[in-house]
């Protein structure tokens, strides 16, 4: 009886056009070519014609790091070859994750999915998703960050002046003044350059604290053509960004002192 031998198949995934891999500290993308001569690791690679002896790697090792690069092989019938790139230097330190690939088939990736962490959002301004980055940043703003990125608009609603204007740095109407003056900035920094019109069906949103319930809180109150009198309170053009506000740990020492007596 003759025993059939059966042949050693790799059963190795293949990349994607476009990926990235790194290897020996250096980076590589995988990118389309019909010819090994444009390949940056045929001096090493045994299926080329450029291959170095010396330098060969085991062909299994080689597959488990770069994959198949034939159009035969390859499930999307595509040659590429794996050209080397310049390394990202960026200092920023961020995790990388490995693509999930399903059942080895690099047309089919699982989503990546992570909780953020408490009080992060996605910084969609300092994320670059085309290189995989995805940073995060706090959820909630502070006063000065604020004020800093509203130099250029300048508004800083008589601060200053409200500062300087009594001697007695304990009075709690100065303090409350500086705190009215803090969230008509607030509101400003949220509106842009809207200004609310008492003739709209909706004249915006304003936060209120109720006072006398059993359980005293903050909430938004709509302001509508109905209402005649909006006691002083700063006017937001959105109920999203004023329930931010009330949300926000940051800002609850400003709606204290000016709301809670």
């Amino acid at each position: 009886m003759s025993v059939k031998k059966k042949r050693k198949e790799y059963n190795h995934k293949e990349f994607a056009v476009g990926t990235k891999i790194k290897y020996n500290n250096k980076l590589y993308e995988v990118v389309k070519s019909n010819t090994c001569e444009n390949c940056s690791i045929s001096s090493f690679c045994s299926a080329s014609d450029n291959y170095v002896s010396s330098l060969l790697i085991p062909r299994d090792k080689l597959l488990s790091t770069f994959g198949k690069c034939s159009a035969i092989d390859r499930t999307d019938g595509t040659s590429v070859v794996f050209k080397e790139i310049p390394k990202d230097d960026s200092k920023d330190e961020y995790y990388k994750i490995m693509p999930l690939w399903i059942d080895n088939n690099s047309i089919q990736l699982k989503p990546v999915e992570f909780d953020l962490p408490n009080d992060y959002v996605i910084d969609k301004e300092h994320s670059d998703l085309d290189k995989g980055i995805i940073r995060f940043k706090s959820k909630w703003l502070t006063l000065e960050q604020i004020y800093n990125m509203a130099k250029a608009t300048n508004y800083h609603t008589y601060l200053s002046e409200i500062k300087d204007s009594t001697d007695d740095k304990s009075c709690t109407i100065r303090e409350k003044l500086i705190a009215l003056a803090n969230l008509m900035d607030i509101a400003s920094y949220f509106n842009g350059g809207w200004e609310y019109n008492v003739t709209e069906e909706v004249v915006g949103y304003s936060i209120a604290y109720y006072k006398f319930v059993e359980k005293p809180h903050y909430s938004v109150c709509k302001l509508d053509t109905s209402i005649y009198t909006y006691y002083g309170s700063p006017v937001f053009k959105n109920e999203a960004d004023a329930q931010y506000v009330i949300d926000n740990p940051n800002f609850r020492d400003i709606l204290d002192n000016i709301f809670k007596v």
